[in-house]
């Protein structure tokens, strides 16, 4: 009997039980099948699992989950139902990933006011997070904020953690081109293409750097 067979029966013989839950949930994911990893979670909350959980930890994992699918619409739906799980005190702090994802995904369908919002709370929950610099930078960028992007992702790249140079050189670019600065944008724009950086918007921007 395969690890997946063992835990379906042991859903089976005990639905109540978290354990086989996630662990059929972990097997999915680890395999791609994020539609039957989205199932069997939901198929956990439908049941009800222990009185005194509230499913914010299986809400986050939808969230996840969906957003592994380029479904940001939905993950949005799930990260609020894990958010409105939080509670004032320790667990709320460990939220501030949740509010991470969920400005993420908000600045990934075009609402970056709402993004703004969130990644303030996650900033202010895990204050020493580098990446949140390199996602402030990416909404200012959609606000229209070019100088306070700018300023913000010059900041991360004095102390870079997350090994994404190239796509803060790159929004770098980007940013001076909108404020007509021409040989600033072309810099960081051959650096962003020196570091590994490919996207058709720069090889479009590098053609001005001629």
């Amino acid at each position: 009997m395969s690890a997946k067979q063992a835990f379906k029966k042991g859903i089976e013989c005990d639905p109540s039980k978290a354990l086989n839950y996630n662990r059929l949930k972990t097997i999915y994911m680890d395999f791609g099948e994020y539609d039957s990893a989205e199932w069997i979670i939901l198929k956990y909350i439908d049941f009800g699992g222990n009185d005194t959980d509230n499913f914010q930890s299986e809400y986050y994992d939808l969230g996840k989950i969906t957003r592994a699918k380029n479904q940001f619409h939905k993950s949005v739906e799930y990260l609020t139902e894990a958010i409105n799980r939080c509670y004032d005190g320790k667990e709320y702090k460990s939220c501030g990933t949740v509010f991470y994802s969920r400005a993420d995904s908000y600045s990934i369908i075009g609402e970056p006011e709402k993004a703004w919002e969130d990644i303030l709370v996650h900033e202010q929950l895990n204050p020493e997070d580098r990446a949140t610099l390199i996602l402030k930078g990416e909404i200012l960028q959609l606000l229209g904020k070019y100088q306070e992007s700018t300023k913000i992702l010059k900041d991360y790249l004095t102390n870079p953690t997350n090994l994404c140079e190239n796509w803060v050189n790159f929004m770098i670019g980007v940013n001076y081109y909108h404020l007509n600065e021409n040989e600033q944008s072309c810099l960081h724009l051959r650096e962003a293409a020196r570091l590994g950086y490919e996207d058709e918007k720069l090889d479009e921007l590098l053609k001005n750097c001629d």
